[in-house]
């Protein structure tokens, strides 16, 4: 059953389903990380479960606060820990190709479960809703980072690269050299997700499954729009060093406990989402003309601003 989302009577943003499939021939034989790929923040994040334990990633500030304050606490955490409201099956919808993920295992179940802060759905059934999409749409390529793994021992492991092998099969793409990895060759060996799984030691026969040396995801860790701003143009400074791995922009602003709680009532979306995207709206719109070195752009609440038609849109 696919995840449901919290905006499913709100308005969608508008489709761009196709959106690689469409591409004009010169940027379908250039290599992935040279294309403008939207993507999307804690991507899982749609699916918190308010009601469950809190995570492992949470810091002790926080887990003191549940002490106190009970389910009262497990309600400003969800608002500061969401970070998505469209389900996966939404966003490819909406063109988004990138997805930030992270996974825990969890005492009171066999299965791996998606987590921030909290806990959201069951991994492989999302993984599934992917998998979907992408055999309704043989053009669109995923790429999938997995880059935070709580709980995991080298049996865990194993079950979660079974998982995601078992799911994508041989939509699975190789590792390889990314000057060949182009759309058009993708296409033609009918391969269609970039698996990214940052375990340090990766099993021999796992050759569809990328290293975490594949991608650099420089984290702004911030609340101030101007610092944000400032990591980026450092970050955009040195893309040139990135020429065999895939780069990616992270317009987000991030909380630490101090900060929730001096905000007890507000939330992620509407205190520092609200200056975020737009400013890095702005930023990227200025480095339009240097789009070939911007790569995976990534912010919460990916239907905001219009955000992922202006990455499209810098492909062309």
């Amino acid at each position: 059953m696919a995840a449901k989302s919290s905006v499913e009577n709100s308005r969608l943003p508008p489709s761009n389903d196709n959106w690689m499939a469409k591409l004009p021939q010169k940027l379908q034989n250039i290599p992935l990380n040279q294309l403008s790929i939207p993507g999307s923040h804690d991507s899982f994040s749609f699916g918190l479960d308010r009601s469950s334990e809190i995570g492992p990633d949470t810091a002790q500030t926080i887990r003191d606060l549940v002490k106190v304050f009970g389910a009262m606490a497990k309600d400003v955490i969800y608002r500061w820990s969401m970070t998505q409201s469209l389900t996966f099956t939404q966003q490819l919808n909406a063109g988004i190709r990138y997805f930030d993920l992270r996974i825990s295992t969890r005492q009171t179940s066999s299965d791996i479960f998606f987590l921030h802060c909290l806990f959201a759905h069951k991994v492989e059934p999302c993984l599934q809703d992917i998998n979907t999409f992408l055999e309704q749409h043989p053009k669109e390529i995923a790429i999938l980072d997995f880059n935070h793994m709580y709980g995991f021992n080298e049996s865990t492991h194993q079950q979660m690269l079974t998982m995601i092998q078992g799911v994508f099969g041989s939509k699975l793409c190789p590792v390889q050299d990314m000057e060949n990895l182009t759309l058009s060759q993708l296409w033609k060996d009918h391969l269609q997700v970039i698996a990214i799984y940052h375990q340090d030691d990766l099993p021999r026969e796992c050759n569809n499954i990328w290293p975490k040396t594949s991608v650099r995801s420089p984290w702004p860790n911030t609340t101030d729009v101007d610092q944000m701003i400032k990591f980026q143009e450092q970050v955009f400074a040195e893309s040139h060093t990135c020429k065999d791995i895939f780069l990616v922009h992270q317009g987000v602003l991030t909380p630490d406990a101090t900060y929730i709680m001096s905000r007890f009532t507000g939330s992620l979306r509407t205190d520092l989402v609200a200056k975020a995207v737009p400013a890095f709206i702005k930023w990227l719109q200025m480095k339009k003309a240097d789009s070939k070195n911007l790569n995976i752009c990534v912010i919460d609440y990916v239907e905001k601003e219009g955000f992922i038609g202006q990455v499209i849109e810098f492909n062309k």
